[in-house]
Parts: structure tokens; C-alpha cells; sequence
């Protein structure tokens, strides 16, 4: 019997060149600049980088819950096949809290501190299946809090946001992005006003409940402690765009781009040595540079990171990165050659301008980048 070939199916989740930009009253702010990337259900992403590279932004984008002077330019998010770019707001509404749910950075400004807990878990069922009953949902609800470790649940249900810790505000906000049991949570810095025991207990508990529910997962974070602990794979952001990207093993034990590099620095650890934080300010997102964005605070940066933007290179089978410095350390040991064209491009007759900069680069050396750096 003939067996018929499967259709390659894409993943849960596919972003693919997005572009997203905001108004304001000094010209137009830049924030998202041409993010792709994809998630498998049943996996944890880690989107990781500095305030302001983007990581909201893109996220926020995914539900089409931008501010109103935010605008999607271009691009392509298609969740389970369907693209919800252009989708119609009384479709985005059935998929927004029941396919997907948002975890947001701050419980107290994600709740509303004039209705109980309880009413807010309640609502957000009824809105989505509207044929439930308000004892079904309250006792869906009850169930809900009490897989988020809260105690007395049917206390809490009666309690206002005020007259719960920080903690617990935060597992009340998990409780109500998982109650509709989505395809796909994205968590906005879900640990970062807590303290570390609670942290821990919050991570564990994303754990679980990913593995019980199947859910896919997107963890959006300034914390790399948070990444090591949660993320299969980890997307490295820094001025609206993925600069590298690889499984958390490849991030932390073999980066590549230099502000990957500089954030590992960064974190303190046990042993005692002095922290190498990363100098310089973030670039402007009003007045982005020509080259790379990191240029101006990389210490290895050459003439061409100044002028040219660096094409994704593969340096592992899933490890994936922008850095003009790995392409020369790449070269040098003879594993990939500059003067060829990008992989998925097609041949020229000539060299582009990139490779024939770059060819100057590597005789020359490092220093010219330097010197023109700090005119």
C-alpha cells in the first residue's frame, strides 16, 4: 500500500519580518525592525535583551494590542495557519484570552482593582463561552486558583487586588491567562517585581502547568537567571531586532554577538570578581544608524559594522547570529567565505559592496572601526 507523504506543517506560531513603528511628536520611533521568528507547541521561547530593544513591542503586536500611536508597517504573524495581521477585531477578540493569553509585567495595572478577583476570573470565561453557567465558572475559577498554589481559594475568589501580596497578585494574573487553557501564552517579565524565592516558585510553576497543558509558550525577559532556568530556545533583541538566536545551551555557553557577550557579563555570579556591565547608552530608535546598532558601544566594532548591517549567519545547526566580528573569526578559520552571497540569495556577477568592504576589513584589521567609532 502507497503511503502518502505528510504535509509539512508549520509551527504554532510564525512572525516573519515584522515591522512596527510609533508616532510621537519628535518623528517616528523605529521599535520593531524586521523580527522573525517561530514557536512549536508544547515549547518556551525566551525572548531576552535591554529595555527598549523591542521585546513588548513585537509581542504586544502578536494580540494587536499596540498603544494607539503604534502601527504595524509590514510584516506577517500567522498563528495555527491563519495570519492575524489585516484579521478582523471580531475574530482577534475570540482568539485574544482563549488561543492566546498574556501574562503582563505589572498584575496591579492588569487588574481592576474595583472588581474581586473572583469577577474578573468569571468574566473572562463567560466572554469566551458565553453557554457556561456563572456556577461553573466560579467553580472552574476556584479550580484554577488552586492549581496556582493559592490557599483557601474560595476566599480569595471574594478578595479585591489590593488585599493581596505581590505574589499572589501575580498568580491570580497567571490563573486568569490559563483559564481558558490557550495554545499559547506569552509572559511579559512575569517575576520582575518579586523577590527570588517567589520568582522560583512562579517559574516552577510555568513549568507545570506548560507541561500538563501542552502550551507553547513565550517568556519575555531582561533576566537571563529567568531564560537559563524556563527556555528550550532563547531570541537575543537589541534595537528592534534579533541579533542571535539558539537553544539556551548554545546562548550561554557559546555566544556570538558581542551584546550577547556583554548581557552574560553582566550578571553577577558567586565568584568574586568585579561586573563588566556594557558602556554606552541604547542607540536612538529615532535616528537609527546605518550598520549594526551595536557599533557604537562594541569594543570589536569595525569600519563595515559602521556602514553596513550584517546578514544572519549559521554557526551551528541551530544557532544563528548577526556579528560582523564572527563573520571574520569564521573566515580566518576557513568555515564560511564573505565573497560568497548570503545563504537563500542568489550569486552575482560581482562581489557586493559588503564583501568587498569586508575583504578590506580583514587585511586591514580592526583599528579603522575604532578610529572612525570615535570621531
Amino acid at each position: 500500500m502507497d503511503v502518502l507523504p505528510q504535509e509539512n506543517k508549520e509551527p504554532m506560531l510564525v512572525v516573519k519580518d515584522l515591522h512596527v513603528s510609533f508616532a510621537v511628536m519628535a518623528g517616528k520611533v523605529e521599535a520593531v525592525n524586521g523580527v522573525s521568528f517561530s514557536l512549536e507547541k508544547g515549547k518556551i521561547l525566551g525572548i531576552v535583551g535591554e529595555s527598549g530593544s523591542g521585546k513588548s513591542v513585537t509581542n504586544y503586536s502578536i494580540l494587536q494590542i499596540l498603544d494607539k500611536n503604534g502601527h504595524i508597517d509590514s510584516g506577517s504573524i500567522r498563528f495555527e495557519g491563519k495570519e492575524l495581521i489585516g484579521m478582523p477585531e471580531k475574530e482577534l477578540r475570540e482568539i485574544r484570552g482563549n488561543r492566546i493569553a498574556m501574562i503582563f509585567q505589572d498584575p496591579m495595572s492588569g487588574l481592576n482593582p474595583v472588581y474581586t478577583i473572583g469577577n474578573q476570573l468569571i468574566e473572562a470565561i463567560r466572554t469566551h463561552d458565553k453557554k457556561i453557567s456563572k456556577k461553573q465558572a466560579f467553580d472552574a475559577s476556584v479550580e484554577m486558583l488552586r492549581k496556582v498554589g493559592f490557599n483557601e481559594p474560595e476566599k480569595r475568589m471574594k478578595q479585591y487586588p489590593f488585599e493581596l501580596s505581590g505574589g499572589m497578585l501575580q498568580r491570580a494574573m497567571i490563573a486568569m491567562a490559563l483559564v481558558m487553557k490557550p495554545d499559547l501564552l506569552i509572559a511579559d517579565e512575569p517575576t520582575t517585581a518579586l523577590d527570588v524565592t517567589i520568582q522560583a516558585q512562579i517559574l516552577d510553576l510555568l513549568k507545570d502547568l506548560q507541561k500538563e497543558y501542552g502550551m507553547g509558550i513565550i517568556m519575555i525577559t531582561h533576566d537571563l537567571g529567568v531564560i537559563a532556568q524556563i527556555c528550550d530556545e532563547v531570541d537575543v533583541m537589541y534595537a528592534g531586532r534579533i541579533v542571535e538566536r539558539g537553544t539556551a545551551d548554545e546562548i550561554f555557553y557559546h555566544p556570538a554577538h558581542e551584546y550577547t557577550k556583554g548581557l552574560l557579563a553582566s550578571v553577577p555570579t558567586l565568584e568574586e570578581k568585579e561586573l563588566n556591565p556594557i558602556k554606552g547608552n541604547p542607540v536612538n530608535l529615532l535616528d537609527l544608524p546605518k550598520g549594526c546598532a551595536f557599533a557604537p558601544r562594541c569594543a570589536k566594532c569595525m569600519e563595515i559594522c559602521l556602514k553596513e548591517y550584517p546578514d544572519e549567519i549559521g554557526v551551528g545547526p541551530t544557532h544563528r547570529v548577526s556579528c560582523f566580528e564572527e563573520v571574520r573569526k569564521l573566515t580566518e578559520e576557513g568555515i564560511i567565505d564573505p565573497m560568497l552571497p548570503p545563504q537563500g540569495k542568489k550569486p552575482t556577477k560581482a562581489p557586493s559592496p559588503t564583501s568587498k568592504k569586508f575583504e578590506k576589513i580583514l587585511t586591514k584589521g580592526l583599528e579603522t572601526g575604532k578610529e572612525e567609532k570615535n570621531v
